[in-house]
């Protein structure tokens, strides 16, 4: 769709400038997996939250904010695919991740 190709462009530019290890591009992907996610296309949004989640869990910690966001919204995804369990496990660490 739409956001899809948009997003897609600004990646693709913001690796070009900016780089890959930046905040502002690692939101970007988040966002290119949330639509993803979305248009219930699991399997490529699993590889770009999973990315995102190294990366920021190298850059800012492992208790960063975003991260527990990131997790809410794996979990999400999770629970569309039927996999309430991993799902849980996801917003437990997330819940945890805000209490610190």
């Amino acid at each position: 769709g739409e956001a899809e190709s948009a997003l897609r462009r600004a990646i693709s530019i913001q690796e070009k400038t900016i780089g890959v290890d930046t905040a502002d591009y690692l939101a970007s992907v988040h966002r290119l997996a949330s639509v993803l996610s979305e248009q219930g296309r699991f399997a490529e949004s699993d590889k770009l939250y999973d990315g995102v989640l190294l990366k920021l869990k190298e850059r800012l910690g492992p208790l960063h904010p975003f991260i527990a966001d990131t997790l809410d919204n794996r979990a999400v995804q999770l629970e569309k695919n039927g996999q309430m369990e991993e799902s849980e496990n996801l917003r437990s660490e997330a819940r945890l991740m805000r209490r610190k």
